[in-house]
């Protein structure tokens, strides 16, 4: 679950909006991201859009090395790359990004 403030202080939706996103996942059905446009407003590469999409899914970065092909130091360094461009200092902060980007609506 992941609860985000949500407040209108300049009146663009109605009234001044103060409230609340409440996203609630359900870990048994993940859905599939489609990160293309999370990708485009961040500028990540390619490489860094894969690497995102295995941070989402919780890959280890030995994990992520042994899919990229790399070595360890290097894939702890792309991970941090992508971090660093979303602008977040962790991979929770990142997946919370994420999901207020691109909200797993059914």
């Amino acid at each position: 679950m992941d609860i985000a403030p949500i407040s209108d202080s300049d009146s663009e939706v109605d009234q001044g909006l103060d409230g609340a996103l409440v996203t609630i996942i359900d870990p048994e059905r993940i859905p599939y991201l489609r990160l293309e446009r999370f990708t485009e407003l961040y500028g990540l590469t390619q490489a860094e859009t894969d690497v995102c999409r295995w941070i989402a899914e919780g890959a280890s970065i030995a994990e992520i090395a042994e899919r990229r092909g790399t070595s360890p130091t290097t894939a702890k360094n792309q991970v941090s790359m992508v971090l660093s461009k979303a602008g977040v200092g962790s991979r929770l902060e990142f997946i919370r990004l994420i999901l207020r980007v691109l909200p797993p609506v059914a």
